[in-house]
């Protein structure tokens, strides 16, 4: 069954690790059966000679500026919902029929910022 809305994965940094970057062209092509999928990766700035804090907020800002208003932010992070792949695709299809455009964002090393978790719906 194809979804009729678009998904949009943004992430903090580049996946430099050759299996991992195997595995995320392989999802891409199995997702982009189903649906329109666009990746953005942000630069990261971490261990660029500025505190912790700052180099968050940065990150955090380019995350947001990534997305319009018109997308469901999703919040990708540790502590979130472990879903089975039937039940994480019953919870996809209904966020995509509701609003049509979902953005997950993958925070760098540090996580999120404050203010990127303030403005995710989920």
């Amino acid at each position: 069954m194809r979804l009729n809305g678009r998904l949009t994965i943004i992430t903090v940094g580049k996946i430099k690790n050759r299996a991992w970057l195997a595995a995320q062209d392989d999802y891409v092509k199995r997702l982009g059966r189903y649906t329109t999928l666009d990746l953005v990766e942000v630069k990261d700035v971490v261990g660029r000679s500025i505190p912790d804090d700052v180099a968050m907020a940065k990150e955090g800002e380019q995350l947001l500026q990534a997305v319009s208003d018109s997308h469901r932010l999703i919040a990708l992070t540790p502590t979130g919902k472990l879903r089975s792949s039937p039940g994480l695709a019953k919870w996809l299809q209904k966020r995509v029929v509701d609003y049509g455009r979902i953005a997950f964002l993958i925070g760098g090393p540090l996580g999120f910022s404050d203010d990127v978790l303030a403005a995710c719906h989920e």
